[in-house]
């Protein structure tokens, strides 16, 4: 399915949203790709995949923890050859403290005036109203399209990049 949508207002919305999330990083660090972008206005170290018997272990050894954030996935990828760029807005407390949270290998911008919100990888596109912070996917009336039509993905680079470099 190159195409998705997900509302978390729907019944059983939220889940979906939090495993399609988590199924995303976890393919990204079992098949890391040369770039990703993280591009929200609002940051802060949400859990991504919730592992309580260990069960992702084998994506990050390293990790014995039964959850793995945000900040340590973006680490992690780095580490692994991925070209991480993160875009937020600065000027929030929860957001600078966790863009200085980061390893020195995952670079970032601040960008003023930034109201985009996206992931977007080689393999796939992730665009909507999710904030990257603790509450993003609990607390909001979010609605996301995830695609991995390659035209789609192409297209999110593209303009994720000119972004990047305008920033």
């Amino acid at each position: 399915m190159p195409n998705r949508v997900i509302k978390s207002r729907v019944p059983g919305g939220a889940s979906q949203l939090a495993d399609a999330l988590a199924s995303l990083i976890a393919l990204e660090l079992l098949v890391p790709g040369g770039r990703l972008y993280l591009i929200s206005p609002h940051l802060g170290d949400m859990v991504l995949l919730k592992s309580p018997f260990g069960q992702f272990r084998a994506l990050m050894p390293e990790l014995g923890r039964s959850a793995i954030r945000l900040g340590e996935s973006l680490g992690m990828l780095a580490a692994r050859g991925t070209q991480v760029r993160v875009l937020y807005r600065p000027g929030d407390p929860d957001t600078d403290a966790f863009v200085a949270g980061l390893t020195h290998e995952v670079a970032r911008r601040a960008v003023s005036r930034l109201d985009e919100r996206g992931l977007i990888s080689e393999h796939f596109y992730l665009r909507g109203s999710l904030e990257f912070d603790r509450g993003g996917i609990s607390t909001g009336d979010e609605s996301v399209e995830i695609s991995t039509e390659p035209d789609d993905v192409a297209r999110a680079l593209l303009d994720a990049e000119q972004l990047w470099r305008r920033s």
